[in-house]
């Protein structure tokens, strides 16, 4: 549960950011607050629908992460009807970004568990020799 929480957090402010440079660069000066929670929500649909997504333990893990990818495209075009995104950005944007985050977290969680192989297989050494 706490790294769901800190996955959601940590999305959420990757987000924010990229978007925060998106608006920058299409001139815009601020963001209204209620897109920050807004874009919380999203990223807690996100992990909630790929947490049961991995649950259903795929065969192939190429078809899980384009279910993942799909996932997040739904859970995106979805908020942007909701929350009315589309009237400040376009859609092919909010898919693009949504796309950036899979793979930066991803790649996040690709190092996450080499640093927990690492750990285990140090662990492992040290019990073979004490």
């Amino acid at each position: 549960m706490r790294k769901l929480a800190v996955n959601i957090c940590a999305t959420t402010g990757i987000s924010l950011i990229l978007l925060a440079v998106i608006g920058l660069l299409s001139g815009g000066t601020y963001l209204y607050l209620v897109g920050v929670f807004q874009v919380l929500t999203t990223n807690m649909m996100i992990h909630v629908g790929m947490l049961l997504v991995s649950r259903m333990a795929l065969k192939y893990p190429l078809l899980e992460a384009l279910v993942d990818i799909a996932l997040i495209l739904v859970m995106i075009c979805g908020s942007g009807l909701v929350f009315g995104w589309f009237s400040s950005t376009p859609l092919w944007i909010l898919c693009i970004l949504g796309i950036v985050m899979y793979g930066a977290s991803t790649a996040l969680n690709i190092l996450h568990m080499r640093r927990e192989v690492q750990e285990i297989n140090m662990l492992i050494v040290r019990r073979k020799f004490t």
